[in-house]
């Protein structure tokens, strides 16, 4: 029995030493899993700062260049509304240039009118005239004509 207790002891004193070994190798390995982790999350982490600080460089490029653009497009916008309230400033009110419209307009019937009017006298003194004339040039010729048969 004794020997069976020398196997037992010898068995366990090796499953104690496999275990201790396996334990071993197993916390290295952890060791070593924990370490490569550690590496990895520290470059990602750099790669993710770098990431971000080139972003944020580039963001903070594109709102100067939109800030830019905004300040010229309002710039734009200022002169505009400048342009447009000087020609405003300018211009007549519609209801005043309807009115003036109107005046004129009156103004041309009444000079047409007294168009039609004078025509219509000056058109039959003329004729008058022309009556006139002719009869003194009927006058004119019977003289010249009777003149020479007359001695």
């Amino acid at each position: 029995m004794i020997q069976f207790d020398k196997r037992y002891e010898q068995r366990f004193e090796d499953l104690n030493k496999a275990n201790e070994q396996r334990f071993s190798d197993l916390g290295k390995a952890n060791e070593v899993a924990l370490a490569a982790q550690k590496e990895a999350l520290k470059t990602a982490s750099e790669t993710t700062d770098k990431a971000l600080g080139t972003a944020g460089v580039a963001v903070e490029k594109a709102l100067i260049i939109e800030r830019q653009s905004t300040k010229d497009k309002f710039d734009t916008l200022n002169e505009t509304v400048k342009r447009i309230e000087t020609q405003i400033a300018v211009l007549i009110p519609r209801g005043e240039v309807t009115e003036k419209i109107d005046a004129v307009s009156e103004r041309v019937k009444k000079s047409e009118q007294r168009l039609d009017r004078g025509e219509g006298s000056g058109q039959g003194k003329s004729q008058v005239w022309i009556g006139i004339i002719a009869g003194l040039g009927a006058v004119v010729a019977l003289v010249a004509f009777l003149i020479p048969h007359l001695k």
